[in-house]
């Protein structure tokens, strides 16, 4: 829940122009995580009939923080990055960033899938490194604010919250 509350804040701070400082594969990578605990999360309530109400539940939010908050924060970012591009037909306009959002969800659910398979025939082996690679989710953002010079994309609570959290 307080990851919930975290990311409204967040969608709150970014809202028009500001979203073209936040990193895309940052949210995404985040997004993928969520994802990745939603189905590992509904496979325990399945394999555990007695926990079926505790793992349904944290599935459920999971899936509300992945499926309808953050992939909405990611149309909001490609949309932000769209109007900030100089285009003058209205109507290209906005097939092309139907186009855009398209290709986001379905470069989403293919990385989710592959990621899915990674980590499922990996082994313990590598289980580690992969784990810590998965966690490694502020690096986008913050190669871009070093690029970009943004100053403040994201809220302090928002950072805080999800390094917290997760």
């Amino acid at each position: 829940l307080s990851q919930i509350l975290v990311l409204l804040r967040q969608l709150l701070h970014s809202q028009g122009q500001a979203a073209v400082r936040v990193s895309l594969i940052c949210i995404g990578w985040q997004t993928l995580i969520d994802a990745l605990l939603c189905l590992a999360h509904i496979y325990m309530s399945l394999s555990m009939p007695p926990l079926f109400s505790a793992f349904a539940s944290v599935s459920f939010f999971k899936l509300l923080i992945f499926c309808v908050i953050e992939m909405k924060y990611m149309a909001l970012i490609v949309q932000a990055r769209n109007n900030n591009s100089n285009n003058t037909n209205g109507a290209q306009t906005l097939e092309r960033l139907r186009r855009q959002i398209a290709l986001l969800h379905i470069r989403f659910y293919t990385a989710m899938v592959g990621s899915f398979i990674l980590l499922l025939y990996v082994g313990n082996s590598f289980r580690s490194v992969l784990v810590l690679l998965q966690y490694s989710f502020w690096i986008p953002q913050i190669i871009l604010n070093i690029a970009t010079e943004a100053r403040n994309p994201m809220h302090n609570s928002y950072i805080y919250g999800m390094s917290l959290t997760r």
